[in-house]
């Protein structure tokens, strides 16, 4: 996978990734995130929605959204991604003159819009060739406006709770917001008010994958956003939960496929040359 800032834009990144004879790992972000699938089929789930995935789809997720590829149709998988903090895409939509609110839109199913395609298209191209930061900052406004036309207007998708089961979302919640803890099951069983099995089962069906793995998606997506923001990564590690560097590494790794020190030199290299 790779990655690239976007000069001009605190808080935006861009993501490459080509997937061969492999699932994407699950992933969860603080961030919201475009998705565009540049070639193969996958199904996916999000928000506890299966949906597939073709060449040509996109979609949108909003903070907090865990996404879980399921069975992927296709050898060879390519996908590019923009990811922006919450509070640059709602100052911005501020900016534009529409609600912070306008793409909190939780849209589980695909769509497909040829202008915003296009401005997705402009926008890689501009953050690749390392265009100048007036470009980077026009072709990034042009895929929010596209944005905007697309799904912003679409009010029956507004951020409904999510899980409806109330034990797995009290279960949810709390690992979202206490993640750096180290809680064992019969406290989070407790919590919910369920039998520790019965949550265990509960929770990897409606989520998609088991409380110790969500936790540890929700550790990673902070630490990504600490690296990005220039955090030194032992003090990331420490921040999120981990015990030790090592231990960091590794699960940074298996979640996003490179180290903690790639992604780190990759988006800091980007942020001094612009």
């Amino acid at each position: 996978m790779k990655f690239s800032r976007v000069v001009g834009v605190e808080g935006a990144v861009l993501a490459q990734a080509t997937y061969v004879n492999c699932l994407a790992p699950p992933e969860i972000f603080e961030d919201y995130v475009l998705n565009f699938a540049e070639d193969g089929r996958c199904e996916v789930v999000v928000r506890g929605t299966g949906v597939r995935l073709a060449r040509g789809d996109l979609q949108w997720r909003v903070p907090g959204d865990l996404r879980v590829v399921r069975r992927g149709d296709s050898p060879v998988i390519k996908r590019k991604c923009v990811l922006v903090s919450r509070v640059a895409l709602e100052s911005m939509l501020l900016e534009m003159g529409r609600t912070s609110s306008a793409l909190l839109v939780a849209r589980t199913s695909p769509f497909r819009d040829p202008r915003v395609v296009t401005s997705l298209g402009a926008l890689f191209a501009a953050v690749m060739s390392e265009s100048s930061r007036l470009s980077q900052e026009s072709a990034f406004h042009d895929v929010v406006d596209a944005l905007c036309e697309a799904i912003g207007s679409d009010a029956s998708e507004r951020w409904p709770s999510w899980p409806e089961h109330k034990g797995v979302r009290a279960i949810k919640e709390y690992i979202d917001d206490c993640y750096a803890e180290d809680s064992s099951l019969d406290a989070l069983a407790a919590l919910a008010g369920l039998n520790k099995y019965y949550l265990l089962r509960t929770f990897k069906r409606v989520v998609g994958i088991p409380p110790h793995r969500y936790r540890t998606h929700v550790r990673i997506a902070r630490a990504r956003r600490l690296l990005a923001e220039g955090v030194p990564i032992a003090q990331v590690a420490l921040a999120v939960g981990f015990g030790t560097q090592a231990r960091f590494h590794e699960a940074f790794r298996s979640v996003v496929g490179v180290a903690p020190g790639r992604y780190y030199r990759e988006l800091g290299a980007i942020s001094e040359r612009g």
